[in-house]
């Protein structure tokens, strides 16, 4: 009598294999390698960046830093622009716009002179272990000013204010002081400067 073979067991994959599937195993495998993956990528990007710093405050070089960002915005990196800050606000970089191939915008970094580098040279250890501290992916940089039409924002709070008074639960939230006020002074500003005549000289 012949025996029958014995079925063997599925074995799942241990590692990813990255191509398009329906196979929800694969793609929790693929996910799992793409998480960590990112993480290690994130971290190497910013010891990279801490050693881009303390290269240029030794030998006065900024070059790294620049190859860094230009490359990372070649490559599509969403990050890229708040690596550019970071370093300009970590490190001694001065970033300098430059017309770039094909029209494109490009730049490059400058050594900031002025940037204050006593903190490494008085403990680079301990400066390193600030660098590393602050990660680039929470840096927040400072927003950039825009441009500010006064009396629009002024005709907009105002109205908003007014809208308030017509609802009893936003008023009871709310602290309109100065309102009427600022309705007077647009007023004002509507009516135009007041022309005071003094008497005629002869």
């Amino acid at each position: 009598m012949a025996t029958k073979k014995s079925e063997k067991a599925a074995v799942a994959p241990a590692t990813a294999v990255f191509k398009v599937t329906t196979d929800g195993t694969m793609i929790n495998l693929m996910n799992a390698e793409c998480l960590a993956a990112d993480l290690n990528l994130r971290e190497n990007i910013h010891i990279t960046l801490c050693s881009i710093v303390c290269h240029a405050i030794v030998h006065n070089q900024v070059t790294p830093g620049t190859d860094l960002v230009l490359g990372l915005h070649r490559n599509g990196n969403v990050r890229a622009d708040s690596i550019n800050k970071w370093l300009q606000t970590f490190g001694p970089f001065k970033w300098k716009k430059v017309a770039g191939k094909d029209g494109k915008a490009s730049g490059k970094y400058k050594f900031d002179a002025d940037f204050d580098a006593s903190d490494y040279h008085a403990d680079p250890e301990k400066y390193v272990k600030k660098l590393l501290a602050k990660p680039y992916w929470e840096f927040d940089p400072p927003k950039e000013l825009k441009g500010l039409d006064f009396l629009k924002q002024l005709d907009s709070l105002i109205a908003r204010g007014e809208a308030i008074e017509e609802d009893d639960e936003l008023l009871a939230k709310s602290n309109l002081a100065g309102l009427e006020q600022a309705r007077q002074f647009r007023r004002s500003l509507k009516a135009g400067p007041k022309v005071i005549e003094g008497p005629t000289v002869h």
